[in-house]
């Protein structure tokens, strides 16, 4: 991997910590519904930030879409009755999808022989 990639995940590790801690915070405060898709995009994304800087791409973007799904699921399984419910469940989405946004860019899609 080149230095500028190295940089640019560095940097998207950094991203996904600050998602969670958002989660753990959200969790905290008794707001499951938004908590665990953002905690649960933050961990798919650190773990396949890493995996793709240590050489794994394909792996990491399996694990990075399969987090994400879970995410979107979260999201939808937790959201409260009510008002809140239309937010809190694109809130999840909308953490999910940027991780498979991101696991759909930052991975190459065949790894270099």
């Amino acid at each position: 991997m080149t230095r500028a990639g190295l940089v640019r995940h560095g940097f998207a590790v950094l991203v996904f910590l600050l998602m969670i801690g958002s989660g753990v915070d959200l969790l905290a405060h008794r707001a499951a519904g938004l908590g665990a898709p953002f905690l649960i995009a933050g961990v798919a994304g650190v773990a396949g930030s890493l995996a793709v800087m240590l050489g794994h791409p394909r792996a990491a973007r399996i694990g990075m879409l399969a987090g994400a799904a879970a995410a979107a699921g979260a999201g939808w399984a937790l959201a409260p009755g009510g008002m809140d419910r239309g937010f809190v469940i694109a809130a999840g989405a909308v953490a999910g999808g940027a991780l498979a946004v991101f696991a759909l860019l930052a991975t190459p899609k065949r790894h270099p022989s």
